[in-house]
């Protein structure tokens, strides 16, 4: 017979499946590195680069019409950024949808 304490919990409270806020400050960071890197950036900070923290971002989009894929945060105010903190149209319907 198996304890409880050796019995998994069927619903973890983290799972691959429950998403990390801090996952965009991991994306926020690599990107800016690169844009440091790269010389695009004089920016001292992954704030000062996008000009918010991670905690402001409410989601992202994979793809905005005319522009194709990309990574786009929406914060929590309604406006979008993409990964090189250029801001983008906020329109919703621009957003993670395909056309015919």
């Amino acid at each position: 017979m198996t304890s409880k304490k050796d019995d998994p919990d069927p619903f973890p409270e983290e799972s691959p499946l429950n998403f990390v806020p801090s996952a965009y400050g991991d994306v926020m960071n690599r990107h800016f590195g690169v844009a440091k890197a790269l010389g695009f950036t004089d920016a001292q900070t992954v704030e000062e680069f996008y000009g918010f923290h991670y905690n402001h971002v409410a989601t992202f989009h994979c793809h905005k019409q005319g522009f194709g894929c990309g990574l786009f945060f929406r914060l929590h105010d309604g406006r979008v950024f993409d990964v090189m903190a250029g801001p983008h149209d906020p329109d919703p319907s621009l957003y993670d949808q395909t056309t015919h």
